[in-house]
């Protein structure tokens, strides 16, 4: 557990810039069962923004570098999907 609030994701989301811009990549929706759809409608166009912060890690009280990923893949419904990560 990071101790990270809603909160403190969207401050993080409002903190990148152009030069947070990471690259672009297909990403496959999961698949549902009982929903058929062609391959290819699986696939979203994906942007991927790195940010990087030092920050005290509540788990174990230490500083470090925090690589925050935000993945925004828009859908075929122009619905933007968000998919963050934390590396530590």
């Amino acid at each position: 557990d990071l101790g990270l609030s809603i909160n403190d994701v969207a401050a993080r989301l409002l903190e990148l810039r152009a030069h947070n811009y990471h690259k672009s990549l297909w990403c496959k929706k999961s698949h549902k069962e009982g929903v058929h759809l062609r391959e290819e409608k699986l696939w979203l166009p994906c942007d991927a923004y790195r940010l990087q912060r030092r920050e005290r890690i509540q788990e174990n009280n230490r500083e470090g570098d925090v690589d925050y990923y935000f993945k925004l893949c828009l859908t075929p419904m122009k619905t933007v999907v968000m998919l963050v990560s934390v590396h530590l």
